[in-house]
């Protein structure tokens, strides 16, 4: 009887939790924390990573010419997310939405060179 009240009260409390967490930006947060190193690596080293920590890599692209994007595996329902680290900042203002050969690109920054990436194929 404790144990089924325990569970009633827990319920809606992890519902309200995840729920907040879903609506701000903290598990994007984290996703990048954890990628950065590997992303960072896979640029000194100019490779492709089959995966981030632990966030599987669709692909790696070059965009433009300072840009290097990392595109998640099932990162969106209808698109793509990821990140890309740009050294030319007037570069990455010509992806803030911006189309290449048939493709939607969105850039939003994240500080230090680095920008949260949406791909829409």
């Amino acid at each position: 009887r404790k144990h089924l009240m325990a569970s009633l009260i827990a319920a809606p409390i992890v519902v309200v939790i995840a729920f907040g967490l879903s609506t701000t930006r903290a598990p994007e947060q984290v996703g990048f924390a954890l990628a950065k190193p590997g992303m960072e690596q896979a640029i000194a080293e100019g490779t492709c990573p089959a995966t981030l920590g632990v966030l599987p890599v669709l692909k790696c692209q070059q965009l433009g010419q300072t840009g290097q994007a990392f595109v998640i595996e099932g990162s969106g329902f209808l698109h793509h997310g990821g990140w890309v680290k740009f050294d030319d900042p007037a570069e990455a203002a010509s992806y803030r939405e911006a189309e290449v050969d048939g493709v939607d690109y969105t850039v939003t920054e994240i500080g230090d060179g680095w920008y949260r990436l949406v791909v829409w194929w």
